[in-house]
């Protein structure tokens, strides 16, 4: 650094502050549908970010639920439940890409039952608000998804477990 008029300490320092992420390694996927390395704490205003590429996902609560061998596949954007969801269109996506690899190496982190009742079924992911009233696919994402059996979606008096709804006091 001889040939600058620069204090190596300094720009050093500067390294560090602008410093990309390193990639990870982590095959999770959250039950937003995106990759848990995109997810991030900022500490500075103590909430969760989901930053999957160039889509800002309003994921509130991130919740590992499927290990798969590659992540490049879970960058789409919600758009209801079900088939709507960016979960079941990434998986869909990655089987039709990858095939057999991918069917013989995901892993479901979560037990397939309904988040509402514990009951055992499919899995089908539902946008619901943070105090766990689910939402119809017009209306707006609030960041929480939840794993829903038919009978719960069909429900008027389902509630969502404290773990997954959020009290007002926390947003």
């Amino acid at each position: 650094m001889d040939e600058f008029d620069l204090d190596l300490k300094e720009v050093n320092e500067l390294n560090a502050v602008y410093q990309a992420e390193p990639r990870n390694n982590d095959r999770r996927i959250c039950i937003c549908g995106h990759a848990m390395s995109r997810h991030h704490f900022d500490k500075y205003d103590g909430k969760h970010y989901c930053k999957p590429g160039q889509l800002s996902c309003p994921c509130l609560i991130p919740r590992a639920v499927i290990d798969v061998p590659n992540t490049r596949y879970f960058m789409r954007k919600s758009m209801g439940a079900g088939a709507k969801h960016s979960l079941p269109r990434g998986i869909a996506a990655s089987m039709e890409a990858l095939g057999d690899d991918f069917t013989e190496r995901k892993k479901w982190l979560v037990p397939a039952e309904c988040d509402f009742c514990h009951k055992p079924a499919k899995y089908f992911p539902v946008r619901v608000s943070p105090l766990g009233k689910i939402l119809e696919d017009d209306e707006k994402d609030e960041g929480v998804t939840a794993f829903v059996c038919v009978d719960c979606r069909n429900s008027q008096d389902a509630v969502v477990p404290e773990d997954i709804a959020i009290s007002d006091s926390s947003q």
